[in-house]
Parts: C-alpha cells; sequence; structure tokens
C-alpha cells in the first residue's frame, strides 16, 4: 500500500494531539493523517497549571483560582491564576476534529518500521505499507526521558474526591525529609466541592514509593477515599537535543520539574501547535517545539542537587523557598520561572500576603 498525506503525525499523546486539533482547525485543509501505535483511551487527568488568561489552553479550562496555600500560608494570586484543564476534553476535540475533517484520519494499533526524509519529503514505513507525506512528525516519547536507572524520580498518587468543605483553592504542603527522599501532599479545590488529591515523593534511586499511599489516604478528608492512579516521572528533565527543521521532525513531551510540570508541558505543546497551525497556513514546514531553556530547569535542579547532599536541609530549602516569596513567585518558581514568564530575578522576597 502506498499513501499520500500532507502532514503524518506519529503518537496520539499530548504532543500529537494538539498538533492534530490545530491543524485540523478552521481555514487549514491539509491532509492529515495521525499513527497511534497502541490504542487509544481516555486520558484521565487534570492539567493544572499556571497562566495568563487568553493562553493556548484557556477555552478548556474548568476553573481559575488565584487563593493558594504554600507550606500553611495563605495567599493570593496577583499574576497568573491556577487553571484546571480536563486532558480529556481536550483530546475528545482533537478526535473530534480528525473525524470531522474531510482530509483527516487516525489509525491506531500501526507499527512504525522507520521513518526518513526523502527529496521532496518525508517517508514512513510500517504495518500500513509505505506513506509519503511533505513531512512526518514524531510525536511518540522521547526514549532517554523515561526515568534512568540510578536517578531520583517523582512518584505521584493522585484521585479525585469530595473536599470535605473546604474553600476553592490550591494548596501545597511543606515537604518532609523521610528516607532519603522528601514527601508532599497537595489538593486543588474546585468550585462545587471536588478536590484533585496528589501525594508526592521525590524518591531516591531505588525507592518505589513504600508507605506513599497510606501517606495519601491520611491527608484526604474524613470519610474519603477512592483508588489512587500512580505515575513515575524524572524530578529533573534532561536538556533537550537540538532538533533541526526539515521533513521530519521529533516533538515528544517532556514532563519534569516541581509541581506544574505536566500541565505547563501541556500548555508549551498547544502553543507550539498554535504556532505550527500559523506557519503551515503561510505556506512553511512545522518547526521543532522550542526548548524551553536551562532556567526552565532551574528549580528541579536545584533541589536535585540539594537531595542528594542532604535531604532533610532539602526539606528546610524548599519550604523557605515556599515561605520566603510572594505568592507570585512561589508559584512561577514551581511551574519553572522561565516557563511561567516570570524571571526568578525580579521576584519580591516580601512574606506571603493574606488572602483579600
Amino acid at each position: 500500500m502506498r499513501g499520500q498525506a500532507d502532514v503524518i503525525i506519529i503518537g496520539a499523546g499530548m504532543a500529537g494531539l494538539a498538533l492534530a486539533r490545530a491543524l485540523a482547525g478552521p481555514g487549514l485543509s491539509p491532509s492529515l493523517l495521525v499513527l497511534e501505535p497502541r490504542a487509544l483511551k481516555p486520558d484521565p487527568r487534570l492539567w493544572i497549571f499556571p497562566a495568563a488568561p487568553g493562553h493556548a489552553l484557556a477555552r478548556f479550562a474548568w476553573c481559575e483560582t488565584r487563593a493558594v496555600r504554600y507550606a500553611g500560608r495563605d495567599g493570593w494570586l496577583n499574576a497568573n491564576p491556577v487553571w484546571t484543564v480536563p486532558a480529556g476534553d481536550v483530546q475528545a476535540a482533537a478526535l473530534e476534529a480528525l473525524a470531522s475533517g474531510p482530509r483527516t484520519r487516525l489509525e491506531t494499533g500501526v507499527r512504525i518500521d522507520g521513518v526518513r526524509a526523502v527529496p521532496g519529503g518525508a517517508q514512513l514505513e510500517g504495518s500500513l505499507g509505505v506513506l509519503n507525506a511533505r513531512q512526518i512528525i514524531d510525536a511518540r516519547p522521547a526514549p532517554d526521558h523515561a526515568v534512568p536507572s540510578g536517578a531520583f524520580a517523582q512518584i505521584i498518587l493522585s484521585s479525585e474526591a469530595q473536599a470535605g468543605g473546604a474553600a476553592p483553592g490550591f494548596e501545597l504542603s511543606a515537604p518532609v525529609a523521610h528516607r532519603g527522599g522528601l514527601t508532599l501532599f497537595q489538593r486543588l479545590v474546585l468550585p462545587g466541592g471536588r478536590m484533585l488529591a496528589e501525594a508526592v515523593r521525590y524518591a531516591p534511586p531505588g525507592d518505589a514509593g513504600e508507605g506513599l499511599e497510606a501517606y495519601f489516604l491520611e491527608h484526604l478528608p474524613d470519610g474519603a477515599s477512592a483508588p489512587p492512579r500512580r505515575a513515575v516521572l524524572p524530578l529533573a528533565a534532561r536538556a533537550e537535543r537540538r532538533s533541526a527543521g526539515g521533513p521530519v521532525i521529533a516533538a515528544p513531551a517532556r514532563a519534569g520539574g516541581l509541581r506544574f510540570a505536566v500541565g505547563m508541558e501541556a500548555l508549551r505543546l498547544a502553543q507550539w501547535a498554535e504556532d505550527s497551525a500559523h506557519r503551515w497556513a503561510q505556506g512553511r514546514l512545522i518547526a521543532p517545539p522550542p526548548d524551553p531553556g536551562a532556567q526552565a530547569r532551574a528549580p528541579a535542579l536545584e533541589l536535585l542537587k540539594r537531595l542528594r547532599h542532604d535531604p532533610g536541609a532539602a526539606a528546610d530549602w524548599l519550604t523557605h523557598t515556599l515561605n520566603g516569596q510572594d505568592p507570585d513567585a512561589v508559584t512561577a518558581f514551581l511551574a519553572d520561572a522561565a516557563r511561567a514568564g516570570r524571571s526568578r530575578h525580579s521576584t519580591s522576597r516580601a512574606n506571603l500576603r493574606k488572602s483579600p
């Protein structure tokens, strides 16, 4: 079988579907083929991140909140609110756009044998045969983004529950040093009494998160219980290798950082997808996603360095950071400063202000 397409996207995850939704939007009509090697399942995650109003995922947001509580101190965000975006809603919008487009389609369970640039475009070989395209976007997870053996990891248990009367807002506890790592609890209370709760362990090598589920259940409101979902991410994302433009580009999602890491990565890729659709409309090839840069990795790398040296001192440092800056500065720190659009050098060191 030989097939032709303007754009082939490999991977129907965070990056691939963001781009597919943008390219299948009004005003563009590329022939678009999305290939997913696995079965496609509904994405149950909630993306939580700080951003200015009008950001690339704003139309999917369930709510925004400015009330925060960091390490036991109440504050109020004046810069970027914390947004809640259901990943499943973004996924559904992309799939709807693919299903309704006259020149778009999704194929799942597809084997990919090889991808290469050829004169005048790109070529893919796999279980569908040989497919030719003007450009191929490989959005599969990068092989070097798994947690390496012997490295610190983030082990995350999350669940939705009833908030038990708690007021809407975002809360992050002070970290507790234990067995060479740090453990903390975060929750986002949504309007209507629902709550997203997470227990997070910054775990040293060989630590599989023993005791984390008990810690998680202890911090839920009385009577609340739900089987938690488990995720494991690198604590600090590796620097991205420079990806050249051309008929074949790599565009994997890369989440690593502190507490808003996954949400900020979703936002970064959504913005890249919008920019890519604009480039395509101008007759240009899609460029690889930009590297967030070293500054975006700085908070996680600093925590990692301190954890390796002394977990107790790392907990004290993180608590001091949560208490020693104004709420907007803390939020930018937790989101990675460069991605949040704020310079850490210009943030105030004032104490957390009381909520109005």
